[in-house]
């Protein structure tokens, strides 16, 4: 999955999604916290972006389903960008070899 401006417009919208529909209430729990430490609404939905991201990477590489526990549980350490299941790589790793 090579990581492009498209698929992270889409990664927000997903989490626009999760806003909008407070489903599941941890994102919007978690962007109020980030709001409330410092981080602006952009930053923060990005950080929450990141979650999203690592699960879908996650998913196409190993082909399970989406892992809900975890993603809740990285929601819960953000600003600590997630790691993937399957590797010790950040979010930020994937991003960076995707782009290249």
């Amino acid at each position: 999955m090579k990581y492009t401006e498209e698929l992270g417009s889409q990664i927000i919208q997903i989490v626009e999604n999760q806003l909008n529909s407070d489903d599941p209430p941890e994102t919007r729990n978690t962007l109020n916290r980030l709001i409330g430490s410092g981080y602006d609404e952009s930053n923060a939905k990005q950080l929450i972006a990141q979650c999203v991201l690592i699960e879908l990477f996650d998913v196409v590489r190993s082909g399970r389903k989406f892992d809900f526990v975890r993603y809740v549980n990285n929601l819960h350490k953000l600003p600590a960008l997630p790691i993937s299941a399957f590797s010790n790589e950040t979010s930020a790793d994937i991003i960076k070899k995707r782009r290249s």
